[in-house]
C-alpha cells in the first residue's frame, strides 16, 4: 500500500524531475535552433 506521505513525495519529485527536464529541453534545443536561424 502507498501511504499520503509516499504519494506526496513521489509527486514532488516527480514535479522536480518534469521541471528539470523541460528546462534542459528548452535549453539545448534552443540554442541550436538560434544557430541555425542565423545562417
Amino acid at each position: 500500500m502507498i501511504t499520503d506521505t509516499q504519494l506526496s513525495l513521489l509527486a514532488n519529485s516527480m514535479g522536480a524531475i518534469a521541471m528539470i527536464l523541460i528546462v534542459a529541453y528548452h535549453f539545448l534545443t534552443a540554442t541550436p535552433v538560434a544557430h541555425q536561424k542565423r545562417d
